[in-house]
């Protein structure tokens, strides 16, 4: 899958057996959650770098798509403008999280 897939984006993440992705088999969860659906192409394309180079490093630990889901909402919805985050493990939150800031 590549940024060019646009409206797939992470659908091709529910045929991973990658733990990470559990999310994404669950029934009825054949859909781009607005977590992604929201990014640029540009913005797309680092979280799938981000993810083919973690999954390399097994730098695996990030939260899924439903606590990052309540913070979009809890972000976008409040009107967030800065955001202070002590500690991540490699990343994930901190990309989506400026990526929402823009």
């Amino acid at each position: 899958m590549s940024a060019s897939d646009g409206p797939l984006r992470s659908i091709a993440f529910s045929s991973s057996t990658e733990p990470r992705f559990w999310w994404h088999r669950l029934p009825g969860n054949d859909y781009v959650p607005p977590i992604y659906a929201s990014l640029t192409d540009q913005e797309w394309q680092i979280i799938e770098e981000w993810y083919a180079d973690t999954s390399r490093k097994d730098l695996i630990g990030e939260c899924a798509v439903p606590i990052m889901s309540l913070l979009q909402g809890f972000v976008m919805g409040s009107h967030v403008r800065r955001i202070v985050q002590l500690g991540t493990h490699s990343g994930y939150s901190a990309l989506l999280l400026g990526f929402w800031l823009r």
